[in-house]
């Protein structure tokens, strides 16, 4: 295997573990909020249970796939994203406003992948989903957001501005992902190398008394200036190359 696959291979397994990482702290954070409306900091329904717990098993199964069962391939991308996306349009349909920030969710994560069709494929999946879910959370009304409590409401007020919304952050998700494709392309035509250098301080070992510990000597260390010195002297030759 040449150095190149072998290369591109590994970040994308890499976007796979970070994407598995990214919904465990969703899961977590899911968790808080039952926690806490539990020890009655929030007032929620606990009727709404039942959707947070599936919303969390959907997002526990990109662990299963990648970091369980290893299973990192272009199918099992597209599957957690449209897992991803229909989570966020579950939890819309129930909650309604409260979790509105869930609908930009899985466009921001899919820049994770560092591939400009990821981003497009999560925002044109999202549009119909986040429409859908606001038809949804309209005819259930568990929720009622205002002014979103007629069909002409959902629409003008919901849907479109939203949409709009979305398609603003996929624009600096799609900005940022062609930036780092750049990167790595450079990276890969030009096989240029990074010129690493380390550098250590040094100084003088003594015992003395510190504020963190008070009552008794600890081992500190006096600074030689000129080693100080000279590695100020070389960062600021890195940054005077910029």
């Amino acid at each position: 295997m040449n150095f190149t696959k072998r290369l591109i291979e590994d970040f994308e397994n890499d976007a796979d573990r970070r994407m598995s990482s990214m919904c465990r702290i969703m899961i977590v954070l899911m968790a808080i909020v039952i926690l806490l409306n539990k020890i009655h900091i929030f007032n929620i329904s606990s009727m709404i249970y039942p959707t947070l717990l599936v919303a969390m098993a959907i997002l526990f199964i990109p662990t299963v796939l990648y970091d369980v069962f290893h299973i990192c391939s272009k199918t099992a991308h597209y599957f957690v994203l449209t897992l991803v996306v229909l989570m966020a349009g579950l939890l819309y349909s129930i909650l309604s406003y409260h979790v509105i920030i869930m609908l930009v969710f899985p466009v921001a994560v899919s820049c994770l992948y560092c591939d400009k069709k990821s981003v497009w494929y999560t925002t044109l999946l999202s549009m119909p989903v986040m429409a859908l879910s606001h038809l949804i959370a309209f005819w259930l009304r568990i929720v009622p957001d205002e002014p979103l409590v007629t069909l002409h409401g959902v629409f003008v007020y919901g849907v479109i501005p939203r949409c709009i919304e979305l398609l603003a952050i996929a624009a600096i998700c799609l900005s940022v992902t062609s930036k780092l494709q750049n990167l790595i392309k450079e990276q890969l035509d030009t096989k240029a190398s990074w010129n690493i250098k380390s550098m250590a301080a040094v100084g003088t070992g003594d015992s003395q008394t510190c504020y963190s510990i008070p009552n008794s000597q600890v081992y500190v260390a006096w600074p030689d200036q000129t080693s100080i010195d000279e590695i100020k002297s070389a960062v600021e030759a890195v940054e005077n190359e910029k």
